[in-house]
């Protein structure tokens, strides 16, 4: 085999295989989502075309996963690695990604296999998030502290989607969970942002060699707004009521992190920047922030809105296409 094809995961050539590959899917899926929102002609053929590489790679992440962590010393030393535990929480998102695109994609008939593999991604999400406090032990807070958290909020968008192709008399059980699943995340996932500030004030920011941490919190506060403002169109009384204006709370937060996120970016390229698979931490965040933008803009029918959604949907596509390039020197072909 490593005559034909030297693979890095496969042939321990290069970065060995880590949860951390899972992140590719999430930058994978979400641009899928969000070229699917745009009516031009091509858009449908490229998000679907993006959305089936995802489930090929998210199908050959978990084979090559599973074979690697089959014994209980290689899961061992996975919980026992300083950083590489915390990307436990890229699976759930990834396949949240899969699920959100099978229903675009599909539609209805696809949605006994989504509710099914909606479920897994809860259990999955909730299992990262109990993990936490077992990772947090003799660790120094980082942004990675956020991945173990997200999921469950990612898990509440997931399960409106699901309640959009639902009948009515079916939904109480997704809006119920979906709320469940926005409470265990969000405010905790403040909590851990308020104390990445307080650190970052006292310490100073992450080298430049780990700046793209810093685009990490972007993705909690976009999807708690999404998470919200989807949960509140299914509902009536106070989730009703505060459903734009949490969600509008959220996203300028949001907004202004990425705002800053992007002046340390620049800051840091004046300084060679060695290419490793944190990069992929650019795609999931600001794509979960561009897609929020792009649902309050169909709501409030703000063209602002709907011009800084396409902006950013422009902006991702040409990251994803930067760290992909990228991430596919990691792959050495032999002759």
């Amino acid at each position: 085999m490593q005559t034909l094809l030297k693979v890095p995961f496969l042939t321990l050539e290069g970065p060995e295989f880590t949860p951390q590959w899972f992140a590719i899917t999430m930058g994978t899926g979400i641009l899928a989502l969000l070229i699917s929102q745009f009516t031009f002609a091509a858009a449908h053929f490229i998000a679907l075309s993006l959305w089936v590489l995802n489930f090929g790679l998210f199908l050959t992440f978990c084979v090559v996963g599973a074979l690697k962590y089959r014994s209980r010393a290689a899961r061992a030393d996975l919980l026992h690695h300083p950083t590489q535990p915390f990307f436990l929480g890229t699976l759930p998102m990834g396949l949240c990604t899969l699920i959100n695109g099978l229903l675009h994609f599909i539609g209805p008939s696809s949605l006994p296999w989504a509710i099914g593999l909606w479920i897994l991604d809860v259990l999955l999400s909730v299992g990262c998030l109990m993990l936490l406090p077992v990772l947090r032990k003799g660790r120094t807070l980082t942004p990675l502290w956020l991945l173990p958290l997200v999921p469950c909020g990612v898990a509440a968008v997931g399960a409106t989607q699901l309640m959009n192709l639902l009948p009515d008399t079916h939904t109480d059980i997704f809006l119920y969970s979906g709320c469940a699943l926005w409470g265990l995340s969000v405010p905790a996932a403040l909590v851990v942002i308020g104390q990445l500030i307080g650190q970052f004030r006292k310490k100073g920011l992450p080298s430049h060699q780990e700046v793209f941490g810093l685009f990490l919190p972007i993705g909690p506060l976009a999807t708690g707004a999404l998470g919200w403002f989807n949960l509140g169109q299914h509902t009536s009384g106070i989730l009703y009521d505060t459903a734009l204006p949490v969600a509008n709370l959220l996203w300028g937060a949001a907004a202004i992190w990425v705002c800053f996120a992007l002046m340390r970016l620049q800051k840091a390229f004046q300084q060679p920047l060695a290419f490793h698979l944190g990069w992929w931490g650019l795609t999931f965040p600001v794509g979960a922030f561009a897609l929020t933008t792009l649902t309050l803009a169909g709501h409030t029918h703000l063209p602002v809105l709907q011009q800084v959604g396409a902006l950013m949907v422009v902006l991702i596509g040409m990251l994803w296409m930067l760290v992909g390039g990228k991430t596919l020197k990691l792959w050495q072909v032999l002759p």
